[in-house]
């Protein structure tokens, strides 16, 4: 059931609320240096494109390099979105920050490595299953990713002075994580993750966000504003699958479309980035 549904989710996943919780960046950069989102801003648009079509070269010409990277910054902007539910501050929340992020994003490559390797290679070329052998176990490894956050959240929790910012529920979720990605189908994981986890609880925080602007703003209205640049991305996926002619073949067609996600992940990291910070010191 799974291998014969994993797709339909992640393509429903994608659709719902992957796409559309980052077409909201106009509005929050809008809000954060104070233009008007309704407009056409040259200085945000003309940022936003160009790292695009930069990172865009580096898959063309870089690829592996390009894949590194993209871990590196979905396993930042991932812990980032994550850390965001806690009360932690200073070093313990980057703890959680960090220590989440190595782990979801590791358990992303190593939950079923077989598979994941198939897609990393249709895009790069490189087999990271076959660069494993003999060099390291591959099981040890994704166990060791599995406990890294767990362990963190403990060491945090028991030499943290913020005894109020514990709670049960934050450590089942640290356990029900990793469990998700080690014993579920690794296409379902991700989509259950990136659509709940991450997607649905990111697009909460910029609501929240939004709200204390003094906007009246809710999901009819998200859903509203961001339609336009969704699709824009959506037809933006067709036109690259067609190119390529990778429609029936399965790697190829999971590989580009995270290789989509990466070069819409940079502009709307580097706005997250931005929203996090000047928030936190209001």
């Amino acid at each position: 059931f799974a291998e014969n549904s994993r797709y339909f989710l992640l393509a429903l996943v994608i659709l719902l609320i992957g796409m559309p919780h980052g077409a909201l960046d106009h509005h929050i950069d809008g809000n954060l240096e104070g233009w008007n989102p309704y407009t056409f801003n040259k200085r945000f648009y003309a940022q936003y494109f160009i790292l695009m079509g930069i990172y865009s070269l580096f898959w063309v010409f870089f690829p592996f390099f390009s894949f590194m990277f993209f871990l590196l910054i979905t396993l930042y902007h991932f812990g980032q979105a994550d850390a965001m539910r806690f009360d932690f501050t200073g070093w313990e929340k980057w703890g959680i920050h960090i220590g989440r992020g190595i782990t979801v994003v590791g358990l992303i490559v190593y939950g079923d490595l077989v598979y994941s390797s198939s897609i990393i290679e249709a895009v790069t070329n490189i087999s990271i299953a076959d660069a494993s052998q003999g060099v390291y176990d591959p099981e040890i490894v994704k166990w060791s990713l599995a406990a890294f956050y767990p362990v963190i959240y403990l060491i945090i929790i028991f030499t943290s002075k913020q005894k109020s910012a514990f709670k049960g529920v934050y450590f089942i979720d640290a356990l029900i994580v990793p469990a998700l990605f080690i014993y579920c189908d690794l296409v379902w994981a991700f989509s259950i993750y990136f659509g709940i986890w991450h997607s649905y609880n990111h697009a909460l925080v910029m609501l929240r966000y939004l709200t204390s602007k003094e906007h009246s703003v809710n999901f009819s209205w998200f859903f509203k504003e961001s339609f336009l640049f969704s699709l824009l991305s959506y037809l933006g996926l067709l036109f690259v699958y067609n190119m390529l002619n990778a429609f029936g073949n399965e790697e190829l067609l999971v590989s580009l479309l995270f290789v989509v996600i990466a070069v819409l992940t940079l502009p709307h990291m580097m706005v997250v980035e931005k929203l996090y910070t000047r928030w936190d010191r209001s």
